[in-house]
């Protein structure tokens, strides 16, 4: 495994949205397919390998198939983050609220300041080395990019406006 994925799965080892088990509060909504059997997260490059073969949908990328359940030592780094996702600002990289997450996530209602600060510092830590990484970068872009264009169609549809 690439040491900046290996840094950033490592800083969000021990730490959590709140203090306390956030699966408690949506029955872990995020840890299991939607209706349609599908879903999942994705892997950044080299976390399939944490995986048995059968958990994991190849694609591009390849998605780790949850299955409600799983050992929080080896969750995938999208799920160590979630609900946030990493940006690329003028200042660098910072996190925010992942908008694909509010259909899931009651914290989303929270914002930033109502999640675990040392969740939040964790996270912006951990996206440092991966985007300090010229493999892992272009992937936090893309995450970054499906989030917008989510976003837009959301708020397009809600305004009946363009997006």
């Amino acid at each position: 495994m690439r040491e900046s994925l290996r840094m950033a799965r490592a800083l969000l080892e021990n730490v959590t949205p709140i203090h306390g088990d956030c699966g408690q509060l949506c029955k872990k909504a995020c840890c299991g397919p939607d209706e349609e059997g599908k879903g999942g997260v994705w892997l950044l490059p080299g976390e399939e390998s944490f995986f048995p073969a059968a958990w994991v949908r190849p694609g591009d990328p390849p998605r780790l198939m949850c299955r409600g359940r799983c050992d929080r030592s080896v969750r995938p780094f999208f799920c160590r983050i979630f609900p946030l996702l990493g940006v690329k600002t003028k200042n660098g990289w910072r996190v925010r609220q992942d908008q694909r997450a509010w259909a899931l996530c009651p914290l989303m209602s929270w914002g930033l300041q109502g999640l675990n600060p040392a969740f939040t510092a964790a996270a912006e830590r951990a996206v440092e080395p991966l985007a300090a990484d010229p493999e892992l970068c272009p992937f936090l872009r893309r995450w970054a990019a499906v989030e917008r264009a989510f976003h837009r169609v959301e708020l397009g549809a809600s305004d009946h406006g363009p997006a």
